[in-house]
């Protein structure tokens, strides 16, 4: 309203915190979703049993950091976490996508989208007993997974990458020059029973065979491209065993490691 009154609401300032946010989406959840109502699937039992794994991982983590301060929100098909900004948080953040990731795509559920860095508030209004969110930094992670392809990947915002140590790069690769969490690292090394990782890949390859959605399709594809380029890192894997699961893309994929 124009008058100076009603205007003075303007006047009360708000504290925001600065927090490193990740936001991802899971990725065919409209089919998911009708399966589960038809008891075909049970899309909130696989999803509870791949957070589960996820934070069993972190609770080893923080034996070594405080993850108090961690906060998930999961609504429909998307899952909001956030950590207060720091370089340790920042870390364990990377940590946890590549965790959630890995077990979400053991339950043939993957995700893509983004993590990024900008204030926030989070604060229950009393007088009306709701909760007000408000963040750039879920606003930025946001934009970065609508900006990305289909690619089942979470995209790292650029302006993160300078303040990462050598341990984060270990947790992020390039495809051209677009950072992204290296889930796969988690399942594919040479402790990892190597008969499991050739199971994951045959189940993932099973699913190329949709002739009417080629973004399914190229989903997929990309998905074993990048778990091929993954085992080729690790020198314990026989390359010829696996190189049925590559596409005829995979040479324009150019994923590399991230270095200073």
């Amino acid at each position: 309203m124009a008058n100076q009154e009603w205007d003075d609401i303007d006047k009360k300032t708000n504290t925001f915190s600065e927090v490193h946010c990740a936001f991802i989406d899971i990725l065919g959840y409209k089919d998911k979703v009708q399966k589960f109502f038809n008891n075909e699937y049970n899309l909130m039992g696989r999803i509870e049993r791949a957070i589960k794994n996820t934070y069993a991982m972190s609770d080893i983590t923080s034996l070594f950091t405080d993850i108090s301060e961690r906060e998930i929100t999961i609504f429909s098909d998307s899952i909001v976490i956030t950590y207060p900004s720091n370089d340790d948080n920042l870390l364990i953040l990377l940590n946890d996508i590549q965790n959630i990731s890995t077990h979400l795509s053991m339950e043939n559920l993957f995700v893509r989208g983004g993590i990024a860095k900008g204030k926030h508030i989070s604060k229950k209004i009393d007088s009306l007993n709701f909760p007000f969110l408000a963040s750039e930094a879920l606003q930025k992670a946001y934009f970065l997974e609508q900006d990305e392809e289909r690619k089942p990947r979470v995209l790292v915002d650029i302006q993160l990458i300078e303040s990462l140590n050598e341990i984060g790069y270990d947790r992020i690769i390039k495809e051209n020059e677009k950072y992204f969490v290296h889930f796969a690292s988690i399942l594919i090394d040479n402790n990892t029973d190597k008969q499991a990782v050739k199971l994951e890949m045959e189940d993932i390859f099973k699913n190329i065979n949709n002739k009417n959605n080629q973004d399914v399709n190229e989903k997929f594809h990309w998905i074993l491209d990048y778990y091929y380029w993954t085992l080729l890192q690790d020198g314990s894997y026989n390359k010829e065993e696996y190189s049925k699961f590559k596409s005829k893309e995979y040479e324009k994929r150019n994923f590399n490691v991230v270095s200073r």
